[in-house]
């Protein structure tokens, strides 16, 4: 009998999602991606700005390691 739940509870455990969401896992950009992406999003008028954004996340970065 016990052998019977047991499999039953296996079977029935089996059945369910498992923890993880297969639609939560980062998609990873290829370089290209990443090219694509910087001529959609930077152009002549806020070239500046964007260069502005990215220096000050790099000194954040830089300042957080020490």
């Amino acid at each position: 009998m016990k052998k019977l739940i047991l499999i039953l509870a296996i079977a029935v455990l089996s059945l369910l999602p498992g923890c993880k969401d297969k639609n939560s896992a980062p998609a990873q950009m290829t370089e290209a991606d990443y090219a694509a992406k910087a001529e959609q999003e930077i152009t002549e008028e806020n070239m500046d700005t964007e260069l502005d954004s990215l220096e000050k996340q790099i000194e954040a970065d830089l300042a957080a390691e020490e």
